[in-house]
């Protein structure tokens, strides 16, 4: 009688990610989940994904560790790669949400607001639009690092 082979099939659990700026590494570690907004939309990244280059806007990542801790870095622009085992982040600047100053966020969002109700010609217009936005998902930031927990 031959033994059948019994097949081993190998289940994701985590993936190493790896977030990098000009100036440091911000983070490496195994996590659970990464949520970063692409240059098609939103991307939820889970263990096994499939290979995926692209870029990111300014915005947030934000990821789920082991523990079910819920982190996030808030990322001027920059570059995704997702391998099915690691997710690589290639950040112009990058500052991780528990690092940013609430005050300084607020008033560069009240700046920002303040230099939209006045005539701004288009390239001015473009600018503090960019720095509300800025100023807003550092807020968001902040707002999530807050939570910490996944529920």
């Amino acid at each position: 009688m031959a033994e059948e082979k019994q097949k081993t099939v190998k289940t994701h659990t985590d993936m190493h990610l790896r977030i990098v700026s000009a100036e440091a590494a911000i983070f490496s570690d195994r996590v659970k989940q990464v949520n970063v907004n692409g240059s098609e939309g939103s991307l939820g990244i889970r263990p096994g994904h499939s290979p995926l280059l692209t870029l990111i806007p300014a915005g947030n990542v934000s990821y789920i560790s082991l523990d079910d801790k819920l982190s996030v870095v808030n990322v001027c622009g920059g570059v995704l790669e997702v391998q099915p085992e690691s997710i690589t982040v290639l950040a112009d600047t990058a500052i991780r949400g528990e690092d940013i100053e609430e005050s300084k966020a607020l008033e560069a969002k009240r700046l920002a607001e303040l230099r939209l109700s006045k005539k701004l010609n288009d390239q001015d217009y473009t600018q503090a639009l960019s720095e509300l936005s800025r100023a807003l998902s550092q807020l968001k930031a902040v707002e999530l690092s807050r939570k910490g927990r996944v529920k």
